[in-house]
């Protein structure tokens, strides 16, 4: 079904989009990593969105390999399941966030924000699906919030020391692989993946299927620490990897991005709502 409203989408972007001729490929500057190096192309896809901040239609062309009626078709839905999903808040998911599977803290060495997943804490008998994906995209958000006026993407530090078998979660990492593919393009700059033994290659060898070209050569499997201190310095390298960072998760040290935040409730006269008294079991 998907396949077929992609499909559609793209015929209808292609009936209403006039390829004009390329002119001989350009740079544009923007203000973070990307850098586009077809002019043409990134102003055919501009005009088809010109709400669309200029990051985010270059990221979608690049991430298309500048093919603009793939980028305009991927785009367009992006925006209809921006407006059905967005935002995610902490509330929504907060007992998987809890579970501290996931954080952020410190950054790579080339400054990127660096999240770090826990394997051994995604279990998942326990674990529920929907609050779980919620989850994901709220630390997608933290990553975004938190980049440097110069990065737009961020590095994943997969943990998988004490991990096995009954970490396997193929559903959940084909669901949030992709979203995070069709809606978060040229987010992640590397995913470094330590220790890379026999059940992660198993699992690999299913789950890249699910990812296009571009972002598996974004996967570095790593068998020693030396491989991961190629990419990230000791002092956020968690110490139970090897590394020097003793940072202890708490849930508390992460809110709810600035603007995404839960609304206050208002009376008619647009004042500010107290909370009703709680009532406590007898």
């Amino acid at each position: 079904m998907e396949e077929e409203e992609e499909s559609e989408i793209i015929k209808e972007t292609s009936e209403s989009l006039k390829i004009s001729a390329i002119s001989p490929s350009q740079k544009i500057e923007l203000t973070s990593e990307l850098v586009i190096i077809d002019k043409a192309k990134f102003l055919q896809l501009k005009e088809l969105f010109p709400d669309e901040p200029d990051e985010s239609v270059a990221r979608f062309l690049v991430a298309r390999n500048y093919d603009v009626e793939l980028a305009a078709a991927q785009l367009q839905k992006h925006i209809v399941w921006r407006s059905s999903f967005l935002p995610v808040r902490k509330s929504s998911c907060l007992k998987e966030i809890s579970t501290g599977k996931a954080y952020i803290y410190g950054h790579d060495k080339e400054g990127h924000p660096l999240i770090v997943f826990n394997v051994r804490l995604n279990l998942p008998k326990e674990r529920d699906f929907d609050e779980q994906v919620r989850m994901s995209v709220w630390w997608m958000q933290q990553a975004i919030a938190c980049l440097p006026p110069d990065k737009s993407k961020f590095t994943l530090l997969v943990n998988r020391i004490d991990s096995g078998q009954g970490n396997i979660d193929i559903e959940i990492d084909k669901a949030v692989l992709t979203i995070f593919q069709d809606n978060f393009p040229e987010r992640m700059h590397r995913c470094v993946v330590y220790p890379s033994g026999v059940v992660f290659f198993l699992l690999w060898n299913i789950i890249k299927f699910f990812i296009d070209k571009r972002t598996q050569e974004k996967v570095k499997t790593v068998l020693y620490l030396a491989g991961v201190q190629e990419y990230i310095d000791d002092e956020f390298i968690p110490a139970e990897m090897g590394g020097k960072s003793e940072y202890k998760f708490n849930v508390d040290d992460f809110q709810d991005p600035p603007g995404l935040e839960e609304p206050t409730p208002t009376s008619d006269d647009g004042s500010k709502q107290e909370d009703p008294p709680v009532e406590k079991e007898l």
